[in-house]
């Protein structure tokens, strides 16, 4: 079961019940930490796109495959703390804006697309550091989801006062050929204010219930087997409600991109 929460628009997700979630450790000494007590569910959506969300067949098999899981719902399952984490460690990069001469490149070929040719391009070459640099500001703009199985590719991006959302999980499948996700490919854009006021709700709505989380473990704490490290907790919730509020004072001169070398990159992801 999951609980319920007012949430962004864009960033939704859902903590599971604390009695639902299982405790880490050796079965001799468990016990549940800050992260581990942020399990949930989560998609980001925009514009009708709902991204992470399983597909209807995808669900379908895991049903019947897997009767027993206690979540049955068709968004990904994981810690939320990865998703805010992710973001947050991004959202520098993804607030710098790619010059327009990039920009254009980007908005026509696509950022999924150029990155998936610059990693490929990579292999092939001994360490380009042109195609290097294009890899590493669209990695810095990128939502790590290698911890998902299949894993869709999810970027940002800045084009003057746009913020682009662009995710490619085309072709992705479950055991059996069954398509993994509702909606595979897509690409939406918002203002950048609009984008900011998004997370800053994702962020508020998070650490909000996370606290209310700690202050009832504190108060009546029922599973008696399973260890909880209250300094922890509280040290951990102190760092990420103070979190947003850091990154977005950092000084533009925290992203540095060398933009020309980029641009070579993308000259020469363009050949192929």
């Amino acid at each position: 079961m999951l609980q319920a929460t007012d949430v962004s628009d864009m960033f939704r997700f859902a903590l599971h019940q604390v009695d639902e979630i299982e405790p880490w450790g050796a079965p001799s000494a468990p016990s549940l930490s800050w992260y581990g007590l942020s399990l949930g569910a989560y998609s980001i959506g925009h514009n009708g796109h709902d991204v992470l969300r399983y597909s209807p067949s995808a669900v379908n098999y895991c049903l019947s495959n897997f009767p027993q899981a206690r979540y049955r719902g068709d968004q990904v399952e994981y810690q939320v703390a990865r998703l805010h984490e992710d973001l947050l460690d991004a959202l520098p990069s993804i607030l710098t804006a790619a010059p327009d001469r990039i920009a254009r490149v980007f908005r026509v070929a696509g950022a999924t697309e150029i990155f998936r040719r610059a990693r490929v391009l990579l292999n092939d070459v001994e360490e380009d550091h042109h195609v290097r640099a294009l890899v590493d500001a669209l990695n810095a703009r990128r939502l790590d989801t290698a911890y998902l199985s299949p894993a869709p590719l999810l970027l940002f991006w800045r084009d003057g006062d746009l913020i682009h959302f662009e995710w490619n999980g085309r072709g992705q499948t479950l055991a059996d050929g069954v398509p993994a996700w509702k909606h595979p490919e897509g690409h939406v854009s918002l203002s950048a204010d609009q984008f900011v006021s998004e997370v800053q709700s994702f962020h508020a709505a998070f650490v909000t219930q996370m606290a209310s989380r700690i202050h009832r473990a504190r108060e009546n704490w029922s599973r008696p087997t399973v260890a909880i490290d209250y300094e922890e907790l509280e040290r951990s919730q102190r760092l990420h409600e103070e979190m947003l509020g850091e990154v977005l004072t950092k000084s533009p001169a925290f992203v540095d991109v060398d933009w020309s070398t980029v641009e070579c990159g993308l000259q020469l992801c363009s050949q192929q």
